[in-house]
């Protein structure tokens, strides 16, 4: 059944505090289509439904502090009236919150001043390490054939390279020590001390191709150091404790004159023959020039071939150079 609504707006002053009030029942809400656009209908006085685009809206609750009041017709609609709204005390506004103002911050303390610090000293310069020394190459020397025990005498043959080299002798003063006791059997004192130095102040005139250990060890192969040694004679006359050719023998008028003289005679050689610097200079070598001072004649591949003299006379005067050999 259709209703004409008519709807009047009551509007109730309430008390400073509203009432809530209780919902009846609701009567029977209109449904499906509608002709009266904007049409009110109250179903209780709080709820309410209205035609919109021919259609019954579904129930509506009334503004807080409203009624709805419904007039009934006989189905011509009534003027539909918008409900007045009951003017509600508007809540308070909320505080507005006052902005504190921020204090402004402390000024920071200027730090006071502080004097600059001293400069570090400079650090010792660290000297430098020093290099390593270089290792100086040495090489190595040349195999030396010790010295035999005096009396092993050994017997050599062959050509020089066979025969005994410098480094293996004995020095002069070991060599002068060992022979004084044979110089001493025939010479006094004085004429052994001339013989001494002699001996070494020949060999500096040789400039050093004669050593004083050779002259004294062909002294005592030719004459045993006897300054009183008789002469010889093989078609030349050998005289002195060298048995030089043709050279002077000891003089009692003379006797360290004569000994020097009978020692350069041997070495440097004499208006008549060759001493051993001339032999040794001609035949190219010391045991050569020795081979020739004996037999005037050289088979250098081998120097014990004496060809008619004393075969082992470089023999023996090696022996007496490494100290195996004296008197």
């Amino acid at each position: 059944m259709l209703f004409n609504i008519k709807i009047t707006l009551a509007i109730s002053i309430l008390a400073s505090k509203a009432i809530a009030l209780p919902l009846p029942v609701p009567a029977t809400h209109n449904t499906g289509s509608c002709s009266n656009e904007g049409e009110y209908n109250c179903i209780s006085d709080i709820i309410f439904q209205r035609c919109a685009s021919g259609q019954w809206s579904v129930p509506m609750s009334m503004a807080a502090g409203t009624s709805c009041a419904t007039t009934f017709g006989t189905g011509s609609p009534a003027p539909a009236h918008d409900p007045a709204p009951v003017p509600q005390k508007a809540p308070a506004p909320a505080p507005v919150p006052v902005p504190q103002k921020t204090p402004a911050p402390a000024p920071a303390p200027i730090p006071a001043p502080q004097p600059a610090p001293a400069p570090a000293p400079a650090p010792a310069p660290v000297p430098s390490p020093a290099p390593p020394a270089q290792k100086q190459q040495v090489s190595a020397p040349a195999p030396v054939t010790p010295p035999p025990t005096p009396g092993a005498i050994q017997s050599y043959s062959g050509p020089s390279s066979n025969f005994p080299s410098p480094s293996s002798w004995q020095s002069f003063s070991a060599l002068w020590a060992l022979n004084l006791p044979a110089l001493q059997i025939n010479d006094n004192d004085a004429d052994i001390a001339t013989m001494k130095a002699a001996i070494q102040s020949v060999a500096d005139e040789t400039n050093g191709l004669i050593d004083p250990r050779v002259i004294l060890a062909m002294i005592m192969q030719e004459s045993s150091g006897n300054v009183h040694v008789i002469s010889t004679n093989n078609g030349v006359q050998n005289n002195g404790i060298l048995q030089s050719h043709a050279g002077v023998g000891y003089s009692a008028a003379d006797p360290a004159g004569s000994i020097v003289q009978m020692i350069k005679d041997g070495i440097l050689g004499t208006s008549s023959g060759d001493g051993l610097v001339q032999t040794v200079t001609k035949n190219g070598g010391l045991w050569e020039g020795i081979r020739a001072y004996n037999s005037g004649s050289v088979d250098k591949s081998n120097l014990s071939n004496g060809l008619g003299s004393t075969s082992s006379y470089c023999s023996d005067v090696a022996n007496r150079l490494l100290g195996a050999k004296s008197g």
